[in-house]
């Protein structure tokens, strides 16, 4: 429920900073499940848990509201993104910070958690857009035209389908 009550905002934050609107979505809701409250034990705070520095570093003055929180987690993954050249890099450099050692070989660091992150993110993403494209599918003519029919007060009418030619109906 709060995913969909927000999706409009995080597709539009998205698209600002040039971002996959399913990448920002599977984030928010691996960090917070779109828990705008949420704290964790290290002090990351929001949805997009944005830690003090971070905060201040992006001039994030209030990380419990929403839409502040994920501006700036977005732009803080674009940063992320514009510096390691690559989504997976990015990931780990915004959930164990961009000075790790690993990542400027082009690493994921061995960290057990930041690679499950990592992991588990780009997974989720996968499902979404594969969930997209499955809701995406071209509607039937033939049952939009039976929908327009009836919706429109006139009398039943068959329609019958024409899918190519034959014997019995030259056309």
């Amino acid at each position: 429920m709060r995913r969909a009550a927000h999706f409009e905002t995080v597709a539009r934050i998205a698209c600002n900073h040039g971002l996959p609107t399913r990448l920002l979505d599977a984030v928010i809701a691996q960090e917070s499940s779109y828990d705008f409250l949420a704290l964790s034990r290290a002090g990351a705070m929001g949805m997009m848990q944005i830690m003090p520095g971070t905060a201040r570093q992006l001039g994030l003055s209030n990380p419990w509201e929403p839409v502040a929180n994920m501006v700036a987690g977005a732009r803080y993954l674009r940063e992320q993104l514009d510096r390691f050249g690559r989504i997976d890099l990015a990931l780990a450099a915004y959930n164990a910070g961009p000075e790790r050692r690993a990542l400027r070989y082009g690493r994921i660091p061995a960290i057990p958690e930041t690679q499950h992150y990592v992991r588990t993110i780009l997974t989720n993403w996968g499902r979404l857009i594969e969930l997209d494209q499955a809701n995406m599918r071209e509607p039937d003519r033939g049952e939009l035209a039976m929908i327009a029919v009836r919706a429109s007060g006139y009398r039943d009418v068959e329609l019958i389908r024409y899918d190519g030619l034959n014997a019995s109906n030259p056309m």
